[in-house]
């Protein structure tokens, strides 16, 4: 019996559970619907791996002169100090100060010209939330 830990085994084990999940969540009646899905099972699959300290969430970046991003599907921060504002408990309505946001992401089921452009997009409209 070998007693090493394969992370690279690990991580693709756990890719190929995103795949399955992914399929499953084709089934769904919507393109929103679709898309959520996915967005959700990506969120459970990094809190099985991130330390308990980092928060994921989706919603908005904000800073203290009132600027807000995009939408943006997935938000990495800092739980221990960064207060969440959530609207109606509703992620897609969700705000975080930019001082605590580590990082963030979208989700694609596929990725054409449309899809890339629109990432860039969001992405930009963080980068455009003053650290200030």
């Amino acid at each position: 019996m070998d007693n090493t830990f394969n992370s690279r085994g690990y991580f693709y084990d756990l890719a190929l559970e995103v795949i399955k999940n992914f399929d499953k969540a084709n089934k769904a009646t919507t393109p929103v619907l679709v898309g959520t899905a996915k967005e959700n099972e990506i969120r459970r699959k990094l809190e099985d791996i991130f330390p308990s300290s980092i928060g994921l969430g989706s919603g908005c970046i904000i800073d203290s002169y009132g600027h807000t991003s995009n939408q943006t599907d997935i938000i990495l921060y800092e739980k221990e100090i960064c207060p969440v504002f959530c609207i109606n408990n509703t992620p897609e309505s969700t705000y975080y100060p930019c001082e605590g946001v580590i990082a963030v992401g979208e989700i694609k089921s596929t990725l054409k010209t449309k899809e890339l452009v629109d990432s860039m997009a969001k992405i930009e409209s963080v980068k455009g939330v003053s650290l200030i």
